[in-house]
Parts: structure tokens; sequence; C-alpha cells
């Protein structure tokens, strides 16, 4: 190929990289933008712009912690309907020339159709006339049992679902006094466990069964994290 042909590929390759340069943002960029939306109570907008933030920077701490930050402020206006239906701004109101004619009708940007508010019907502020989802709240009962008869501990689905981590542990309480730990696994997006120590030691003993579980601001969990029976078989699951 000759240099002649050359030279155009080179500099529509050289321009091309650099608008990919020059409209990259920082971490700090759109944190600081997030940041400036929420003072200004623009939520929606601060959560559409922190949310690219984290899919460019998936791991940054500030990022997320803002975040939580905007969905909980986003949350507490859904519910006192701060962020209702939006009447809609006109930009340009249009103008007259003279006495009867109109140049210009004016145009609108907005027509006023978004009613903010969560749209999961399994909210505690499901709210059926939203049109733009905003951070839904939850509570989740445990529903913590166990399945007669079995090893087996079942808790509600819906923490497998919302809850960041879950992990169980099973304490044999033996009558000399001797309480120990003989399972502590992380269970984390799962709702049941198969409890199988394989010891003599557990079999026939008082143990406490427990959830230790984490869940974001928006979820709150009710309902037994203990449970405590002593008719476990250790040579079964």
């Amino acid at each position: 190929m000759k240099m002649k042909h050359i030279w155009p590929f080179i500099f529509m390759l050289f321009i091309g990289l650099s608008n990919t340069f020059l409209f990259a943002q920082s971490e700090d960029e759109y944190f600081h933008k997030a940041g400036y939306e929420y003072y200004k109570a623009d939520y929606p907008k601060a959560h559409k712009t922190v949310m690219k933030g984290l899919e460019k920077y998936n791991s940054s701490e500030k990022l997320t912690k803002l975040k939580e930050k905007i969905c909980e402020q986003w949350s507490e206006a859904c519910d006192s309907k701060e962020l209702g239906p939006d009447p809609g701004t006109t930009t340009d109101p249009g103008t007259t020339t003279d006495a009867g004619t109109t140049t210009d009708p004016g145009t609108t940007t907005d027509p006023g159709t978004v009613i903010s508010g969560c749209m999961d019907m399994d909210a505690n502020n499901f709210r059926g006339d939203a049109t733009q989802n905003c951070c839904c709240r939850y509570t989740i009962n445990t529903n913590f049992k166990r399945v007669p008869g079995q090893n087996k501990m079942t808790w509600n689905s819906k923490l497998a679902e919302k809850a960041t981590s879950i992990r169980i542990t099973y304490t044999i309480k033996p009558v000399d006094g001797n309480n120990e730990t003989l399972v502590n696994e992380d269970v984390t997006g799962q709702s049941f466990h198969f409890y199988n120590p394989q010891t003599w030691k557990a079999d026939q003993v008082e143990t406490d069964v427990r959830l230790f579980i984490t869940t974001d601001s928006k979820t709150t969990v009710v309902g037994p994290t203990l449970l405590i029976y002593d008719l476990f078989d250790a040579s079964s699951n």
C-alpha cells in the first residue's frame, strides 16, 4: 500500500482515539457529578450518573457508598411523594413578530408523564401508578425452620435474592458445658442447608442453629434466626 493511501487511515484512527480519551470520565468526575445532582435533590439523575460510573469502576468504594446514599434519600422522597407527577416544562414559550403572526409556536421538552416510585409489587412501598422506578424497600420474614424428620434447614427464598451475605452455624451444647461449633458455612444465595457433621459428638445433643444475615439499608429482616434442637442424627442428612 502506498504511503499516500495510508495517511488518511492513520488520521481517522488518531481522531477516533482522541475522542475516546476526550470524553472518558474518571471515577472522581462521576462521583462529583452524581454528588452535585444528589445535592440538588435530583435523585433520578444522580442515580443514573452513579450507575454509569459503577459500570466502569465497579470496585469503587466511594461510588458504591454514594449510590446507597442516593437510594436511601430517593426512597424517602418517593415515600413522601416529593417526586410525584411532573407537570412538564416548556423551554421555549414561542415568539410573536407582529400583532397577528406567531413565527415560533414554542417547544415542550418534558411532557410531564414521569411519576417516580417503587414498581416492585413485592416491596413495602410499591406504587401502582409509578412510571419511573426508584429504590424499593423490603421487609422479609426469615421463615427459618427445620424440615421434620430431616437434617435439613430452610429459610425464605427472598433472603437468597436480597441478602448480601448469609452464614449458618451449628453449635453443640453437651451437658459437660464444652460448647463447640461444628459447622460454620457461607450459604449466601441459598435457601436451605443439609446438616451432616459426621461425628458422634453431634448425635442426639442439644444444638443451636443460627443464621447470620447481612442486608443493605433498604431491606429489613424479621423472624427467628436462632433455633434449638436436640434430635439431630449425626449419621445422615
